[in-house]
Formats: structure tokens, C-alpha cells, sequence
């Protein structure tokens, strides 16, 4: 169960990733070469960051790299304080400057019964 379990957040992710990136801009690259013939292609312009919200969003990274593998993956663990439900800040790993052009912040949002 907990196979599928990882390949749902995985596609889920995947579709979530695309329709983020898709006002992505674009620029075409000409003389590449297959091994058949030499082609043009298309590449992102921009240079992507991932930061994953640890623990929920560990589980989309795999899926935001298989659309972006040069990206720089950055975290971030924050949970919320139970009685006042601010967000505490444990953990970063963001530099104060990432040298990034996009950054996708990756996390899942918990619904919760009362």
C-alpha cells in the first residue's frame, strides 16, 4: 500500500508541477544532435529552484526534478505551534541569495476534521 501510496503523490505532483510551469519562458536551441539526425529543441530560460516544506513536500521533489533536473533544491521545515498555530521555523537552507529565477515552493496542505 504504501507503493501506491508514492506513486499517487508522484503523479500527482507531476500534474501540479506542469500547470505551474507552464507560463515558463522558453527559448529554442539550434544543432543538437540525435543519432539519426540534427534537430532543434526547447529549454526553460530560466534557472529553477525547488524548496520542498519538510516533511510534506519531500515526497514532490522527485517529481518537480524529472520537469526541471538542473534545478537547485533549497529546504525549508516549518510546523505550526499547536496553541497559538503560528508557523515555527526549525530548519533552513535557504541562502540569502539563491540565484534562482523561479522558485517553486513545494508542499501539500493537510485538511484536518474538528
Amino acid at each position: 500500500m504504501p507503493v501506491l501510496f508514492l506513486q499517487g503523490i508522484k503523479f500527482i505532483s507531476s500534474m501540479l508541477v506542469y500547470e505551474a510551469s507552464k507560463q515558463l519562458s522558453t527559448e529554442q536551441v539550434p544543432g543538437l544532435q540525435s543519432p539519426i539526425a540534427e534537430f532543434s529543441g526547447t529549454i526553460i530560460s530560466q534557472k529553477i529552484g525547488l524548496v520542498p516544506i519538510l516533511r510534506a513536500g519531500i515526497g514532490m521533489t522527485d517529481a518537480a526534478l524529472e520537469h526541471f533536473p538542473d534545478a537547485r533544491v533549497l529546504h525549508l521545515g516549518l510546523f505550526r505551534e499547536k496553541t497559538t498555530l503560528q508557523v515555527i521555523e526549525y530548519y533552513s537552507k535557504l541562502p540569502a541569495s539563491p540565484n534562482v529565477d523561479m522558485l517553486y515552493v513545494l508542499d501539500r496542505k493537510r485538511h484536518q476534521l474538528l
